[in-house]
């Protein structure tokens, strides 16, 4: 299959599983979705899982996609951190709390698409340690811990956010005060 072909079939797939859920959807129904034969899907996906795990992938990198040109508009940090989490990850836990189906997935990911979940927010740690990195470049005094182990304590914890949160909003000051912890980043609130 070619790489733009490809790409709008990961798409449609990962749409697909949001709007059915994993258990309901067949990988002819994809295929129809997708605009692909049947035979076609299954040539490039060996079952439904793996396609699950492509389409996780797929979507990581449109994020990341999206974040980077995104970045370009941010000046401090903390916005682009901040902004990276936005489209990272408050938007897909809104999506999250409103639709059974995206639960479906989030929540079965353990039992069949762990690695991709993960792989994913290595991406995303990947991306932050970079900023960090940044951030500290001219004072590098300031730093308590490598730029790589504060982006895994960030991601790792808006992971777990993403379980206490009840709303985008509370997520949202969730990350703002995590990132204001592990960069040191002080600045008066208004609580």
């Amino acid at each position: 299959m070619e790489v733009k072909k490809r790409r709008q079939v990961l798409s449609s797939a990962l749409d697909a599983f949001f709007k059915y859920g994993f258990k309901r959807l067949s990988m002819k129904e994809i295929a129809e979705l997708a605009d692909v034969s049947r035979a076609g899907l299954y040539m490039d996906f060996k079952d439904k899982e793996a396609l699950l795990n492509a389409a996780i992938l797929h979507y990581a990198e449109v994020l990341i996609e999206e974040i980077e040109e995104g970045l370009k508009n941010k000046k401090t940090t903390e916005d682009k951190i901040l902004f990276a989490f936005e489209v990272w990850s408050i938007r897909s836990f809104e999506q999250y709390m409103t639709s059974p189906e995206a639960k479906e997935i989030i929540e079965g990911y353990l039992s069949f698409a762990r690695e991709s979940f993960d792989a994913s927010y290595k991406r995303l740690e990947s991306l932050i340690a970079s900023l960090i990195r940044a951030h500290f470049r001219d004072d590098d005094s300031k730093k308590v811990l490598s730029a790589d182990r504060t982006a895994h304590l960030l991601v790792s914890a808006s992971r777990g956010f993403k379980l206490v949160a009840k709303t985008g909003v509370e997520l949202r000051r969730m990350l703002h005060d995590q990132l204001r912890l592990d960069l040191g980043i002080a600045r008066k609130t208004s609580e």
